[in-house]
């Protein structure tokens, strides 16, 4: 069988296989035989002895320093393989760190984010001058319902929430049907009623049918307020939210809520106010003719609310409750006079505090006693009293420099219990807090702590 070897456009050589071999025919003149067979030319393989024996001795040499470099680098391997994985461990850890930095980062700079996109479509909302008022579709209450309307930040937004051709609202006028083709990037107040419930949409949908901007919703239940969600949405995803609404806390107390956080992968962080809740807010228009300037906003609400403030917190939220296990979150809550009652630092477990690590503590006071401090296990919102708590007295002034040493051990130690007794002063408050300031909700006041007879 022929085939041929390309040499140069146009000129091919054929090539003889033969044990699998390929000789060429032509062009190969080194080697030209006769009839017979026998050579007439010097073959390659026709050299002197010496010669053979100089190039057999330069191979043993080299073949000598492969297997010796071979052999080295076998025993050395696996060495070499456990400071590669040295290496690599230490290069994760490296990025671990920076993925942690990073991410604080990006938390420093939510608020500022959020800030700038409202403003943002504030502006983009001025330049487009219409607001467009219309029904709201079912479609559309039920991506709502299912986004924004509850309580502790909004559910997580689809990636695609409307298809161009939904049908979004209905023209109050004409009965015009319009889809998110029609409403895409314009300011709109959408009014609907579902399960009850009386809701106010304001806000904006993109081309893309995703929420973006600024969106509010004002919800009511018998004509009384229930929530306030007051989103920052770039694209559908969502940025950051202010919340309103109302709940029972452990102790019966009805409050309102006023929540300001950011939002996570799969919870949300920033602060919570709690207010007494003293009264209802009544709707006063008509659902069917609600304007603008019948939307709350949640800074707005903030401003109204007559109750005194109960509590502060700050922290993880997540699943509907404070739930934060960083060790980082804490909690005030506040004497009618704006005065502390009670600081907490330590774990939420579903709203109450939940510690087990023995690193949380309180300083808490009543209305007839001093401030005192625990540090230890909490369970329910209550100091939990596994084991014998070491007591001392206060102030820490009061104690001997070997008392004051082992206090501070027994405080540094997460398996001992500490109580401090009720004459604690603003000196201990001080060194308990340490760097931590706890100033979210500004700075604190501990207005009774030098003036009460007990």
């Amino acid at each position: 069988m022929m085939s041929f070897l390309l040499l140069k456009p146009g000129i091919y050589a054929p090539l003889k296989k033969e044990r699998g071999y390929s000789f060429m025919e032509e062009g190969n003149k080194s080697v030209q035989t006769d009839e017979k067979g026998d050579s007439k030319g010097k073959a390659w393989w026709d050299i002197s002895k010496p010669m053979l024996a100089l190039i057999c001795t330069i191979g043993g040499i080299l073949l000598s320093l492969v297997i010796t470099l071979g052999l080295s680098n076998f025993y050395t391997l696996p060495v070499q393989v456990e400071n590669f994985g040295d290496r690599v461990e230490d290069l994760s850890e490296n990025l671990k760190s920076f993925s942690e930095e990073m991410r604080e980062t990006v938390k420093e700079l939510g608020n500022t984010d959020a800030a700038f996109w409202e403003e943002l479509y504030e502006i983009k909302a001025s330049a487009n001058g219409t607001i467009i008022n219309a029904a709201a579709s079912q479609e559309f209450s039920y991506e709502v319902s299912r986004t924004l309307n509850a309580p502790d930040l909004p559910g997580k937004a689809p990636v695609v929430q409307l298809l161009s051709n939904t049908v979004v609202a209905r023209s109050s006028e004409s009965g015009q049907e319009l889809k998110v083709s029609d409403l895409a990037n314009h300011k709109i107040l959408l009014p609907y009623e579902s399960g009850g419930q009386e809701v106010v949409f304001y806000g904006y949908i993109n081309e893309n049918g995703r929420w973006d901007g600024n969106c509010i919703i004002n919800t009511y239940r018998d004509n009384k307020l229930e929530l306030i969600t007051d989103a920052i949405y770039l694209n559908g995803k969502l940025l950051s939210c202010k919340q309103v609404f109302y709940y029972k806390m452990s102790s019966e107390k009805i409050v309102w809520a006023y929540a300001d956080r950011l939002s996570e992968e799969s919870f949300s962080t920033g602060e919570t106010w709690l207010y007494a809740k003293e009264d209802d807010y009544f709707k006063d228009f008509d659902l069917s003719s609600a304007t603008e300037d019948d939307v709350l906003t949640a800074d707005g609400f903030r401003e109204i609310i007559c109750g005194k403030k109960i509590a502060y917190y700050y922290g993880n939220t997540a699943d509907g409750y404070f739930n934060d296990i960083t060790g980082n979150a804490y909690m005030i809550h506040y004497f009618e006079d704006g005065s502390v009652k009670l600081l907490y630092s330590g774990n939420f477990v579903n709203g109450l505090c939940n510690d087990s690590t023995g690193n949380a503590w309180q300083i808490v006071r009543e209305e007839d006693t001093k401030y005192m401090c625990y540090k230890g296990p909490f369970k329910n919102n209550q100091a939990n009293y596994t084991k014998r708590v070491r007591s001392f007295p206060s102030p820490l002034s009061s104690l001997e420099p070997d008392r004051l040493e082992e206090f501070w051990d027994c405080w540094n130690d997460s398996s001992v219990l500490v109580y401090l007794g009720n004459s604690m002063s603003r000196e201990d408050i001080d060194l308990i807090i340490g760097d931590r300031k706890f100033d979210g909700d500004g700075v604190l006041d501990w207005g009774y702590l030098d003036d009460i007879t007990i």
